[in-house]
């Protein structure tokens, strides 16, 4: 399985705004395009990118036993 990019569909259709979506969007560029290690990504999106779903996004990845793919 490998990630291909973000359900834009799907969040405008929950509702989240332009700014809400940019947001997100930074954060995926952050944790699947900078070659950065996970945790260290994880910290620059929660000094960067501090919103509710950015910080969702930090505490699902961190709470998850089984890790995300990443490649």
């Amino acid at each position: 399985m490998a990630v291909k990019g973000l359900n834009l569909v799907g969040l405008r259709r929950a509702g989240f705004t332009h700014d809400q979506i940019a947001a997100v969007k930074a954060a995926y560029r952050i944790l699947y395009k900078s070659g950065m290690k996970l945790e260290e990504a994880l910290r620059r999106i929660e000094t960067e990118l501090d919103t509710e779903h950015t910080r969702h996004l930090v505490q699902f990845i961190r709470a998850s036993k089984r890790g995300i793919c990443r490649e």
